[in-house]
């Protein structure tokens, strides 16, 4: 692969006789950090929105919502589901960046992410402009 510098014509076509200049890049360290940010932005909404699509996290999420966190015996005993299969969905949860969490001695606290919710809200409304 070609190191591309400044102002490199990354794609050119020729359109009756002249050339039109397609992209222009800036520098190799610019265009690699715009794919690994774009990457990194469509695997966090791919894990948010698969994190949302599950009845009982999104029943967490309305939760820990209501009480601004949660630990995980109380989400246990909310979704009636076993703590290992509740912790499997925390852990989802979490790995989404949709939750964090606070330990305080033997205890895990679970709150919402704000900032991300907020970022998968603007990703969602896109969809709705016109």
């Amino acid at each position: 692969m070609a190191i591309i510098t400044r102002a490199h014509c990354l794609g050119a076509c020729n359109r009756g006789g002249g050339i039109q200049i397609v992209f222009v890049a800036t520098s190799p360290i610019y265009l690699q950090h715009m794919n690994s940010s774009k990457q990194a932005d469509g695997i966090f909404y791919e894990k948010a929105m698969a994190a949302v699509a599950d009845p009982y996290r999104m029943s967490i999420l309305k939760e820990i919502l209501s009480k601004g966190s949660m630990r995980c015996c109380d989400m246990v005993s909310l979704t009636g589901l076993s703590q290992p299969t509740c912790s499997h969905h925390i852990k989802l949860l979490a790995e989404s960046a949709l939750i964090e969490c606070r330990k305080e001695g033997r205890n895990n606290f679970f709150s919402l992410n704000k900032n991300n919710f907020k970022k998968l809200g603007s990703y969602i409304e896109q969809f709705s402009k016109d």
